[in-house]
Parts: C-alpha cells; sequence; structure tokens
C-alpha cells in the first residue's frame, strides 16, 4: 500500500501546475503541425484518418514500413490511381518493425519537423461490436501506441473505424 501511494503521489506532483506554468500561445493560422499517418494499405480507414488530418493540418505525410516488396508496389500504384495528393515515405523493415524506422524518420532530416517540435502520429483503430471478436484483429495499433507513448514530442491520435455487424 505504501508503495501505490508513493507512486500516486510522485505522479501527483508531476501533473501539479506551478504559476509560472503557462499555456504556450500558438497561432492557428501558422498550421504547421505536422501530421504523420501509418498506413498498410490504402482502404477506408485510411481515408478516415486522411480526413481527419486535414481537418488539423495541410502539413501531413502517409508513412509505410515495407516488409513485403509485391504488397509495397501494390501501394504504389494505388497511390497514384487515387490521387492521394499528399508524399508517401516508405521505409523498409525486414524485422517488421515499424516503431525504429518511423522515430528514425521523424528525428531525421529528411522530416520537416525541427527538434523539439511536436508532432501527431494518426493510426486506424478497428472497432468491432462483439467482444470475442477482438481477438480475431492485430492488436499492432494497441502496441505502436505504446511503444510512441515514450516520446515526449509525439502525440499519437486514434481514428476509429466502426465495422459493422452484417444485417441479415
Amino acid at each position: 500500500m505504501k508503495a501505490i501511494k508513493r507512486h500516486y503521489t510522485k505522479v501527483h506532483k508531476q501533473y501539479k501546475l506551478d504559476l509560472s506554468e503557462r499555456p504556450k500561445v500558438v497561432d492557428c493560422l501558422d498550421n504547421s503541425q505536422h501530421v504523420v499517418i501509418l498506413i498498410e494499405y490504402l482502404n477506408k480507414p485510411f481515408l478516415k484518418c486522411l480526413n481527419y488530418a486535414k481537418h488539423v493540418s495541410s502539413n501531413i505525410v502517409a508513412f509505410h514500413v515495407s516488409t513485403d516488396a509485391d504488397a509495397t508496389e501494390l501501394l504504389k500504384r494505388r497511390w497514384e490511381e487515387y490521387s492521394i495528393g499528399i508524399p508517401l515515405i516508405i521505409k523498409e523493415s525486414h524485422f517488421r518493425d515499424i516503431i525504429q524506422p518511423l522515430i528514425s524518420f521523424i528525428e531525421s532530416e529528411e522530416h520537416a519537423s525541427k527538434p523539439g517540435e511536436v508532432v501527431t502520429v494518426v493510426i486506424a483503430q478497428a472497432v468491432i461490436t462483439k467482444w470475442w471478436q477482438g481477438i480475431l484483429h492485430k492488436q499492432t495499433s494497441f502496441f505502436i501506441k505504446n511503444m510512441l507513448y515514450k516520446h515526449r514530442n509525439i502525440i499519437v491520435t486514434t481514428v476509429p473505424y466502426i465495422i459493422e455487424d452484417d444485417k441479415k
């Protein structure tokens, strides 16, 4: 119980505002917010993420980690076919690692953000209507979010995509 109390005390101290701390003045018309949308396939959940991102900023890129050359080529063809209108960044990962290529990209000079600037990463999340369906879907977004939460200047936004039940 003492360890739990210490934990809550520590969290309370870190949450508490000092009078010298004020909200940052942000020019909303500046539109410099950096948004990265994670994409595996070009599909409806991605389009929902893109529509959301366009409400946040015009500074948007899509980020794809390639683990399969054929799937990546299909994505490139469909990207051109659908005229998405934002840059598609592709990085290879032979070990199916998404986090390290993403963090490396965000921290590189290739990305437009400067050190210390906030970057929003947008992730689609399938929302199912029956509890047991959860075990049928990948939990990749859960793991990605938890790893990204550890980076101070990255904000993770989840865009839900509801999987409807078939109406018979």
